[in-house]
């Protein structure tokens, strides 16, 4: 994987004038580069075995040492903080150190690096340009609008939901807990000068005019990058943020990509050093040292950090789902999420745990089978694609390794009924609730506040809404899953005002998809509100026909706005002899009315689902292959463009081996729909469960929804199997569940 990144790096850069670079490095310079390198690894292994010691554990060096090696190595294998803290757990749990306790301390310890390198390198902006300002119209607005929205909507969960639980933080302990650590502050500090010093010898070599406090200062960005979980172990950003922040101070690019090039590979050296190290102290091992069972606790679920960490990454996961992040690249933009790195994680945690359980336990075998068909079908869909046009891009990375986060968000939302009930399924639900809720509700203030005059930029607010996702109808598909979720939480008891909580969220949630403008949710938002009612039973049918009154007169009311404005303009106007200045912005007024005409060419949409279709006639057993439709238009050199239909994109890509697979599984979820329904316990879960599945196959024979996070994670959760508990048991794990929650605020 390491010579994978560096030929990837050379690729994109002039190869002749990196090699002629690095020509100019002394073995010497080499040699004190690599001991600083060595010495920077020696001080985080000091630093992990601190953090573990504040955590409360203390395995042996041999076990330290080996686990330490063995996660630098996995940082090349998967996203740095993912692959490092699954390899870290697995290898300590022989150790006594639980799993999710050694994931903790690794994600503690590399937010706690990378919270210092933040710092280090604001102090390096502000050095080298004195002053840092955020350019509006450059993406600073919305940097700016996205901050805001998830600080809101993170403290609004907090004091809605989290602050009635046993899982609210603790202050104080959050206090004691930071003055535990400093030794690992104190420790990181010290290992980020020896790699500073690492780059000086380096660039001491290259051609450096001046050691000045300007390149000590862009470097604290170059190994800030590098620290984030978004490379294979800093192979590519590395070399990208050096040519950029090196560049800025007149250093030739290629010299400041050399310089990082031989960091890398200096680093893989030492690596190897450590790894042949950690692999001998493996093999003298006493034998016997097998893998140890996950922990459970009294109420048969996973340890006291396990519930920590699922219940913890879960709440955090169903927050960020609503924030798609819009990362700029040179050549356009790319979006992603925070949650993608904590799904990965989630991912191998439960497989660890059904592994050593030897048990499919918390999804269902139904729902693993199929994910396992799908997976396959995936898999082998992109090996047929290959064999026929060759590598795709697209396909390799949004449907091949975005499949892999999808499982991930399956398995979040699965492990919560591994917690105890207090921190599970309920609680993960309202969290959701309030979370879409909070971002309709500030979508909508945010329209109001540009209807009567403020100014905001178009990468801050658009109308129509979008929220944070990548357009209008993904953001309607998200409210539409959130109002499931809704009244799903009103059956199960989840609001202390049933019925006043879900007409307010439903209500909410109707008009910002009124605003919206999209049609697919207007469609969606009628199918779920039947649905409501039709499979609501008898005692609970009136409640539902008040929730669908309450968000008719909703709607109501945004269709008549425009009305109610320009006749109180008009009056106004009338009062004042014409002298008043509009108090409605007309720029806004236009988008007040919903609009059947989109601002695209809807031709686009029933084009791809027509060349679909002829692509699936060519190829009708297997499909073309994963990626065969944009690899269709490339060589047509047409713009990009996907199917617009979940159904067309199956036929055409994997063939009616894939339909038919993709399908049975569909009818297996919803069979398993009806069978909550028929269920007093579950009802309420049933009935969301039915909705979301619905709503997403109407939706999906006009737009491509299959790869949105929110259905596979409401998929984990709605399917997760609940441990079966006797009334003693449940009695113990509710006491279990109140002391937890006072050790979990002191441990997180």
């Amino acid at each position: 994987m390491s010579l994978g990144g560096l030929a990837g790096v050379l690729y994109f850069f002039d190869f002749s004038a990196i090699a002629a670079s690095l020509d100019n490095l002394r073995l010497t310079t080499l040699g004190l580069a690599l001991a600083l390198i060595v010495a920077n690894s020696l001080l985080a292994l000091l630093r992990f075995r601190s953090v573990l010691k504040s955590f409360g554990y203390r395995p042996k060096w041999r076990d330290i040492f080996f686990a330490f090696s063995i996660g630098q190595i996995s940082n090349y294998l998967l996203f740095n903080v993912v692959g490092q803290s699954l390899s870290r757990a697995t290898a300590l749990t022989s150790a006594g150190v639980p799993f999710a306790a050694s994931v903790m301390v690794t994600y503690w310890e590399r937010l706690l690096a990378a919270g210092l390198l933040f710092l280090l390198s604001i102090g390096g902006a502000l050095y080298l340009f004195l002053s840092i300002q955020i350019d509006l119209e450059a993406g600073g607005a919305y940097l700016i609008s996205l901050l805001a929205a998830m600080a809101v909507t993170s403290g609004a969960v907090l004091w809605l939901v989290i602050h009635k639980t046993d899982f609210e933080l603790s202050a104080a302990g959050a206090l004691r807990q930071l003055g535990r650590l400093w030794p690992s502050i104190a420790l990181t500090l010290a290992a980020q000068a020896l790699m500073l010093a690492a780059y000086l010898a380096i660039l001491g070599d290259l051609f450096l005019p001046n050691m000045t406090g300007d390149v000590v200062a862009a470097l604290t960005i170059v190994m800030f990058s590098a620290s984030l979980p978004i490379s294979f172990s800093g192979w590519g950003i590395r070399e990208l943020s050096a040519a950029k922040a090196l560049g800025a101070l007149g250093l030739d690019p290629a010299a400041a990509v050399a310089g990082a090039v031989a960091i890398g590979l200096l680093s893989m050296v030492a690596l190897l050093g450590f790894g042949l190290v950690g692999t001998i102290l493996l093999l003298r091992r006493r034998p016997g040292g097998s893998i140890a069972a996950m922990p459970v606790s009294m109420d048969g679920s996973v340890s006291r950090w396990s519930n920590v960490m699922v219940a913890g990454s879960a709440i955090l996961c169903a927050v960020l789902l609503y924030f798609q992040i819009r990362i700029p690249l040179e050549g356009g933009e790319v979006t992603a999420n925070a949650g993608d790195i904590l799904a990965l994680t989630g991912l191998g945690f439960l497989i660890f745990f059904m592994w050593s359980r030897q048990s499919l336990t918390p999804l269902p075998c139904s729902l693993v089978i199929g994910l396992c068909a799908i997976s396959i079908l995936l898999f082998a869909s992109l090996l047929f694609g290959y064999a026929r046009f060759g590598s795709n891009s697209w396909a390799l990375v949004n449907r091949g390794f975005g499949w892999l986060i999808i499982l991930g968000y399956v398995a979040v939302g699965a492990s919560t009924a591994l917690v105890p009930e207090r921190w599970g399924r309920s609680l993960l639900l309202t969290t959701f609730v309030v979370a879409g809720a909070s971002v309709a509700a500030i979508q909508l203030g945010l329209l109001i506040l540009t209807l009567f005059g403020l100014s905001l930029s178009k990468d801050a607010f658009i109308i129509p809404l979008r929220g944070y996702a990548t357009n209008s109808n993904a953001f309607a598909f998200q409210l539409i899953m959130t109002a499931a979720c809704a009244i799903t939480a009103s059956r199960i008891g989840a609001f202390v005002r049933r019925e006043a909580a879900l007409h307010g969220i439903l209500a909410v949630i109707a008009v910002a998809i009124y605003y919206s403008h999209s049609r697919a949710g207007m469609g969606m938002l009628i199918i779920t509100l039947i649905m409501m009612i039709v499979f609501s039973r008898r005692e609970q049918r009136r409640q539902a026909i008040m929730a669908c009154g309450t968000v008719l007169a909703a709607l109501l009311a945004a269709l008549a706005l425009p009305f109610i404005i320009d006749g109180l303009t008009a009056i106004a106007r009338a009062l004042l002899a014409n002298k008043s200045e509009l108090l409605v912005s007309p720029g806004v007024m236009q988008y007040l009315s919903p609009i059947l005409e989109r601002a695209y060419d809807a031709g686009d949409r029933w084009s791809s689902i027509v060349q679909g279709w002829q692509l699936w006639l060519q190829h009708p057993i297997f499909g073309g292959g994963l990626g065969s439709y944009i690899q269709m238009r490339e060589e047509m050199h047409l713009p990009f463009l996907i199917i617009h239909s979940i159904p067309v994109w199956l036929l055409a890509e994997m063939g009616l081996i894939g339909f038919v697979v993709v399908a049975a599984i569909l009818v297996k979820l919803a069979s398993s729909a009806f069978r909550m329904l028929r269920q007093d316990d579950n009802h309420g879960w049933g009935l969301g469960l039915l909705i979301i599945l619905t709503c997403i196959t109407a939706s999906g024979l006009v737009h491509d929804f299959f790869y949105q996070r929110t259905f596979w994670f409401l998929l984990g959760l709605f399917l997760a199997t609940p441990l079966q508990r006797g009334e003693k048991t449940a009695a113990a794990a509710d006491s279990a569940g109140n002391r937890i929650g006072g050790e979990a605020a002191t441990s997180l």
